[in-house]
């Protein structure tokens, strides 16, 4: 039940036991179609304009710290949109997405994560989470 999902922000219990959905039931309510296309299009051209869609990426890379601005800001205001390690690089459109340009590594994307952790941390004293799930990296691999 959605109860016992306790969902919340980017969070529920499904993830916390790292539980896997395998069907789901969903109530929808009727709704104009023309006003749902709308709302549709609005969200697909607002990504398309924010989100470095044109490359291959995981999505938000760190969950939004609570009570102040997007993750996204605190790493573009540390001035690491651009930065690169190999092919994978902090897009320079949404500085919480990380690219891959073309055969980036694990290492290459470890390394971003890394320096946005401690230039938010050292610039603003704020510790980013990662949003990401990881699989196959020691514990702390992604301390810094």
């Amino acid at each position: 039940t959605q109860k016992q999902c306790k969902f919340a922000y980017r969070d529920s219990a499904i993830k916390k036991k790292n539980l896997v959905v395998l069907s789901s039931i969903f109530q929808l309510k009727k709704g104009e179609t023309k006003i749902i296309q709308s709302i549709a299009k609005d969200h697909r051209e607002y990504r398309k304009e924010r989100h470095p869609l044109e490359y291959p990426n995981a999505g938000s890379v760190f969950k939004n710290p609570t009570g102040g601005n997007s993750a996204g800001y605190y790493i573009d205001q540390a001035g690491l949109k651009g930065t690169r390690s190999g092919n994978a690089e902090i897009s320079t459109k949404h500085a919480n997405f990380f690219v891959n340009h073309g055969g980036a590594s694990s290492e290459d994307i470890s390394e971003l994560i890394r320096l946005a952790k401690i230039a938010v941390r050292e610039q603003f004293n704020i510790e980013l989470e990662l949003e990401i799930k990881t699989l196959g990296f020691p514990p702390n691999h992604f301390d810094a």
